[in-house]
């Protein structure tokens, strides 16, 4: 592999591992009744450990030619690391709404005009 292949390969590598979380955030945000800070704080963090546990693995197992047995552990040489940032947002998902649920929900003046909730003065949804 050439140098800028590589190069452009370890850039979204680390782009999916530590940077996975913040569009489930932003998803949970728009969405009625909003995650409370709790729940998008610890699922960033969830998020970023796993992320970064999972980039830390990749790296500790040294890469192999084709056709030669690699020796990583079937999480990392079968899962490949674009499907792994589809489960990571998953996992993300899933801890921001089970936190949430567990915590206080944010003020309701913290959020009565954001997109996507509807505005009960005008009855209308905003865009």
């Amino acid at each position: 592999m050439n140098a800028p292949t590589l190069l452009w390969q370890s850039l979204v590598i680390t782009i999916v591992f530590v940077n996975n979380g913040h569009p489930i955030v932003f998803m949970a945000l728009l969405s009625s009744p909003p995650p409370s800070s709790q729940g998008a704080f610890w699922g960033l963090m969830v998020g970023l450990v796993v992320g970064v546990t999972r980039f830390i693995w990749e790296n500790v197992y040294p890469r192999v030619p084709c056709g030669e047995t690699w020796s990583a552990p079937p999480i990392i040489a079968d899962v490949h690391y674009l499907h792994f940032g589809c489960i990571l947002f998953a996992i993300s998902g899933i801890v921001i709404i089970v936190v949430s649920l567990f915590t206080k929900p944010i003020d309701e003046k913290h959020v009565s005009n954001s997109s996507l909730r509807e505005d009960k003065a005008r009855s209308t949804f905003l865009i």
